[in-house]
Order: structure tokens, then C-alpha cells, then sequence
């Protein structure tokens, strides 16, 4: 069992100022319905290697008509000029930012705290 300051030093270290640290933001500022991509960065470290799994969102990824497709690319497939520019992660909408948070915290294998990052 991993040890609670362990956990709480790999957190910190994941999680600056509570934001995913190893993402790449882009918006295309509504040409397609799934206006915002996400790139999971570092992904050889949960076992993807040479690929990378990307989140296509619209502003609302909940909504029955929003958007909110996973994508596991190779690293030379990733269309970052199509994507548009790139964003920080607090220029993502709200939604958009916990779908990302979501998966980022599954993908490294982080638990969420008793804060609870999903008060949605």
C-alpha cells in the first residue's frame, strides 16, 4: 500500500494548483460541433505507448446534444493544426474542465479527495 504522504507528493506533483498538468488545450472557436480538444500528454507513463488519448468536447460535453468523444491516436496522427489554437486549461468552460479533470485523475490512477472535485 502507498503510503498517504506519497500520495499526496505525486498528487501535487500531477495537479499544480489542483489543474491537470500533462494536457494540451485547443479550441477551433466553433468550425466543428466538437469545438474543444484536449491531448493527454505523457501517456507512455499509464501504458500507452508511442499513442495518446484525446478528448473532442462541444461547450457542453453533458448535454444530450453536446459532444464528448475519447480518441487513442498514435503520437504522428494527432491533427494539432486542425485542432486550433491552443488554450489554457482555465479558458476550457466549466463542463469541459471536469470531463478533463475526469479522465486525467482515471488515467494516472488518482483518487479524488473528500473535497470532491466533481461538485458539478
Amino acid at each position: 500500500m502507498i503510503k498517504p504522504a506519497r500520495l499526496y507528493k505525486r498528487r501535487k506533483k500531477l495537479l499544480p494548483d489542483g489543474y491537470p498538468r500533462w494536457i494540451r488545450c485547443y479550441d477551433n472557436n466553433g468550425e466543428t460541433a466538437d469545438r474543444y480538444s484536449v491531448v493527454f500528454t505523457r501517456a507512455n507513463c499509464f501504458g500507452l505507448q508511442g499513442r495518446s488519448p484525446i478528448l473532442f468536447m462541444s461547450e457542453n460535453p453533458w448535454h444530450p446534444q453536446g459532444v464528448c468523444m475519447h480518441e487513442i491516436r498514435n503520437y504522428g496522427d494527432i491533427p494539432v493544426k486542425a485542432m486550433g489554437k491552443k488554450i489554457k486549461y482555465t479558458e476550457l468552460p466549466y463542463n469541459c474542465q471536469m470531463e478533463v479533470l475526469k479522465d486525467y485523475l482515471d488515467y494516472w490512477g488518482i483518487k479524488a479527495t473528500e473535497q470532491n472535485e466533481f461538485n458539478v
